[in-house]
């Protein structure tokens, strides 16, 4: 009798050892697959679109910020495609540009297109789409903040120089320079009309001056911008 039971309780743990690895078996199973569901999800990811642009108008030498197109400024603008981590062959894919909701341009292969900012639109919206890529149609939208001429007066306390933002040329020599001291006009330099050299011999130290510059393009009158500046002479 004593030999039967301990043949029953060898049994009995033989069938929950076997039970625990058939589970063990499952659960490694299920996990392998679903590893392997994920891996391949990954390796199939939707490619990733790079859209990049460029303002053609004026800043600084030095300014290391965006430049912002103001109202008709050329915007070059520029597509890449990475598809499993390469860049893809879109030379056989039709491409289409809109601007504001508008198309401007499509055609196969067509990566960069130009346009000129709309001004009466505020901030650009800019939206590119691939149709028939491996059977898909991919679209990215961005938007291209607008910005307004701008004009900073740096130096002091006798030499000035005007520096003109995101205006539409390619040299300040395409501007015009006017300055000011006090409400009395003051001459900039003759080769170089940004910048002023300030005679203030004939004044007491610690007396007050409020500069100002302005700045139009000759060649696009409604370009403007005025900038003012208060300081004190040294005492």
């Amino acid at each position: 009798m004593t030999n039967f039971k301990t043949q029953m309780s060898n049994q009995v743990q033989m069938t929950k050892y076997q039970k625990f690895l058939i589970s063990g078996f499952w659960i490694l199973f299920v996990i392998w697959i679903l590893s392997f569901g994920f891996s391949n999800a990954s390796a199939q990811q939707a490619p990733e679109f790079i859209l990049t642009w460029k303002a053609a108008n004026y800043a600084p030498s030095g300014y290391q910020g965006r430049v912002f197109p103001t109202s008709d400024t050329k915007v070059d603008a520029a597509l890449e495609l990475i598809d499993g981590g390469k860049l893809a062959n879109l030379s056989g894919a039709e491409i289409r540009w809109y601007v504001n909701n508008n198309l401007q341009k499509s055609g196969a292969g067509l990566k960069t297109f130009t346009f000129n900012a709309d001004g009466t639109r505020g901030d650009q919206t800019l939206r590119v789409s691939i149709n028939d890529y491996r059977g898909l149609t991919l679209e990215k939208t961005i938007t291209i903040p607008l910005a307004s001429p701008e004009l900073v007066i740096d130096g002091g306390p006798n030499a000035f120089r005007a520096l003109p933002y995101f205006f539409n040329f390619g040299d300040v020599r395409k501007a015009n320079f006017t300055w000011s001291a006090n409400g009395a006009e003051v001459a900039g330099d003759p080769n170089n009309p940004d910048v002023l050299f300030l005679d203030t011999r004939n004044l007491a130290p610690g007396t007050e001056i409020v500069l100002e510059a302005s700045i139009n393009n000759v060649f696009r009158a409604l370009e403007t911008a005025v900038e003012s500046i208060r300081f004190y002479l040294p005492q």
